[in-house]
């Protein structure tokens, strides 16, 4: 966030599904790259499991 502000490029903090933070830094307003600090890196992996994705798969609708 330190390096969007000094550079005056936007960034945000979401939360993915409200599970997990990422940091969302659009260089020069045109290119997006995602970066997790350690907490949201830990946050990911609990989250982002296989059993999770075969849940989330299974409640999914098909196309």
């Amino acid at each position: 966030m330190a390096i969007a502000l000094r550079e005056g490029w936007p960034a945000k903090y979401p939360k993915r599904g409200g599970q997990f933070g990422v940091i969302e830094l659009w260089i020069e307003g045109r290119q997006m790259i995602e970066g997790l600090t350690a907490e949201m890196q830990a946050e990911h992996l609990a989250t982002v499991t296989i059993d999770n994705w075969r849940a989330m798969l299974a409640a999914s609708t098909p196309v």
